[in-house]
């Protein structure tokens, strides 16, 4: 019977300094993390059967207008695979990015905003969750104790802000958010 222990597959891969998360899209090709000194979002190809990350052709993209600046926090994909969310806690936003369904190397989605971020969040933002029916995303925001609620254009990728909630965390900041469901 199984026993559900983990077991290393491989040798360690350099994913940036300080990293905060690390996502898989849902096809199990590709896998993103982010690092918070280096201010970056890395990019890798998971190799099938092996299940090992290699560093895409294309390692690495600020979360921001510079990769000097650290901040990159969490990151989420949404459940169709299009597009990446990354938080950058010391800009209080959310950037993103469109995968290339053939390559999973990522493109940042531009926006007319200063720093081209698709949202402005709390204060602290330090994870992201997208509902299963990938209409929504929440933004905790440790520094603010709340949540930011933001509809999803799943043609562009962009984000209408349309709400926010404030945690009762009895007298904790919110580090973490899960959301789960059925759809019917």
């Amino acid at each position: 019977m199984p026993s559900g222990a983990l077991s290393s597959v491989g040798s360690n891969v350099s994913a940036g300094t300080g990293t905060d998360w690390i996502v898989a899209d849902p096809s199990g090709r590709y896998l993103y993390s982010t690092a918070f000194n280096s201010n970056s979002l890395q990019e890798f190809l998971i190799t099938a059967g092996t299940g090992l990350p290699t560093v895409n052709t294309n390692p690495f993209l600020p979360v921001g207008p510079s990769a000097s600046n650290p901040g990159a926090s969490s990151v989420v994909i949404e459940p169709t695979g299009k597009f990446v969310y990354a938080t950058n806690k010391s800009l209080n936003q959310i950037f993103a990015f469109s995968i290339d369904p053939a390559t999973g190397l990522l493109s940042e989605i531009h926006t007319n905003n200063a720093n081209s971020e698709v949202a402005d969040t709390g204060t602290t933002p330090v994870a992201l969750a997208v509902d299963i029916s990938g209409q929504y995303l929440y933004c905790v925001n440790s520094g603010s104790s709340d949540i930011n609620i933001y509809k999803i254009n799943l043609a562009d990728g962009t984000l209408t802000a349309v709400g926010a909630a404030t945690v009762s965390t009895g007298g904790t900041t919110p580090i973490m958010l899960a959301v789960t469901g059925t759809l019917k």
